[in-house]
């Protein structure tokens, strides 16, 4: 791959990664000392095979949905009993996402996300430049991530929100896989063609 291919890819990557889109998600801020910092790097890079397994599988009943749509319209027995199968196995990759997860299983927090960074509210100051473990949980999709961010900036509301956040961080990731920025990608991009599809979208 010639400099000028391998530096638009990148470019491309990049200018995919920063389409940002409002959400709300599931999600559990830890403030990470330099220490905790290295721990949480390694701890997240022996985690993402299972992490991308998981995920995986939840994926794949997403992408077959409408397969199980036809086989339960020619025969409803055959589509209840794959509806069942799917739903426990649906429970059981639940389970085990959280098991380590530290993120709630509903969604907690209103954000601005995209595949390089997030922004959300928090209930104590965080100091700029230092480094956030981020829990969160993707909806409806129920895809889990750790990942690992840097604090870009930080302001304080006029009042607490709703939620009880007193300010808004602003993160870049730091040290996230190219699965997991992929997977958010796909997120924010099914995202944007839901609300385009709903009239949500400005122009």
């Amino acid at each position: 791959m010639s400099t000028a291919t391998a530096a638009e890819e990148a470019a491309a990557r990049n200018r995919r990664g920063s389409y940002r889109i409002n959400d709300r998600i599931a999600l559990a801020v830890r403030p990470l000392s330099e220490r905790e910092y290295r721990d949480a790097r390694a701890r997240a890079r022996s985690e993402l095979d299972r992490r991308r397994t998981l995920n995986s599988i939840i994926a794949a009943g997403e992408s077959q949905r409408g397969a199980l749509r036809n086989i339960t319209d020619a025969d409803p027995a055959i589509g209840a009993y794959i509806q069942g199968l799917e739903d426990r196995l649906e429970r059981l990759v639940r389970l085990l996402n959280h098991e380590q997860q530290l993120a709630p299983d509903r969604p907690t927090h209103d954000v601005n996300i995209s595949g390089n960074g997030m922004r959300f509210t928090h209930g104590e100051t965080l100091a700029r430049g230092s480094h956030v473990e981020l829990n969160l949980q993707l909806f409806p999709s129920r895809n889990c991530l750790t990942l690992i961010a840097k604090v870009v900036w930080v302001r304080e509301l006029a009042r607490p929100n709703r939620a009880g956040g007193r300010f808004v961080v602003a993160v870049d990731y730091s040290d996230v896989h190219e699965d997991d920025r992929e997977l958010i990608i796909r997120h924010v991009h099914a995202l944007q063609l839901e609300h385009a599809r709903r009239g949500l979208l400005r122009s």
